[in-house]
C-alpha cells in the first residue's frame, strides 16, 4: 500500500530544497551582478568636445578612472591623432582595460582658423578723379596666416563712390574693405600763353 503521508513529507521536502536552490541561486545571481557592476571601469573626463586655434598648444582636458573605489587612472591609454597645426576634426581616444571590461571614450579635438585675412591696397584708400574718367586699379593684396596668399580669392564690386574689396578664407573668415572713389575736378586749370 502506497504511504500517503511518507510522499506528502517528501514532496514538502523536495518544494523546500527548490526554494533553498532558487534562492541561493537569486542571491549568487545578485552577487556576481553587484560584483560585476562594482568591479566594472568607471571613466570620467572634464570635457567632450575641445576648440583650439591652429597655432595654439591642445591641451587635453583631464580624466580619472576608478573601478571598486580605487583610483586606476594610471591604466587609461590615451590615443591621439591630433594634427595640431592643421584645420579639422579629430578623435582622441581614452581606453581602459581590466578583466571585467574594456571601456572607451572619446574626445572631439575641433582645431580652426579663427583669424580673418588681411587684404592690403596699394596706393591710396582715396581717390580723387576727374569726373567722367575711370579709375585704373593700384592693386590690392590679401593674406591669410593660415592659407598664406589668397590675393586670387578677392573679389571686387564697383559701386558709384567706391570698390569694395571681399575675400574668404577656407575656414570661412571673412574680410571687407573699400577704396572710396571722389569724382571731383581738383586741378586748377592750367593757361598757357604762345
Amino acid at each position: 500500500m502506497i504511504n500517503l503521508k511518507k510522499i506528502r513529507k517528501t514532496n514538502q521536502k523536495k518544494k523546500k530544497l527548490t526554494l533553498l536552490g532558487i534562492i541561493i541561486l537569486i542571491i549568487t545571481a545578485t552577487a556576481t551582478c553587484t560584483f560585476l557592476f562594482l568591479s566594472s571601469p568607471k571613466l570620467e573626463i572634464e570635457k567632450s568636445t575641445l576648440t583650439f586655434s591652429y597655432d595654439e598648444e591642445v591641451i587635453l582636458p583631464k580624466y580619472r578612472a576608478y573601478a571598486m573605489n580605487k583610483d586606476i587612472s594610471n591604466k587609461v591609454k590615451i590615443k591621439s591623432e591630433v594634427e595640431k597645426h592643421k584645420v579639422g576634426k579629430y578623435f582622441v581616444t581614452y581606453q581602459i582595460k581590466t578583466p571585467t571590461a574594456n571601456l572607451k571614450k572619446l574626445v572631439l579635438v575641433k582645431i580652426i582658423d579663427p583669424k580673418k585675412p588681411v587684404i592690403t591696397l596699394k596706393g591710396e584708400k582715396e581717390v580723387f578723379l576727374c569726373p567722367n574718367t575711370t579709375y585704373q586699379e593700384d592693386g590690392f593684396q590679401a593674406i591669410d596666416e593660415y592659407d598664406g596668399n589668397i590675393t586670387k580669392k578677392v573679389r571686387t564690386k564697383t559701386e558709384e563712390d567706391k570698390i569694395v574689396y571681399q575675400v574668404e578664407d577656407s575656414s570661412h573668415n571673412k574680410t571687407e574693405v573699400e577704396r572710396k572713389i571722389y569724382y571731383e575736378d581738383k586741378t586748377s586749370p592750367t593757361i598757357t600763353l604762345k
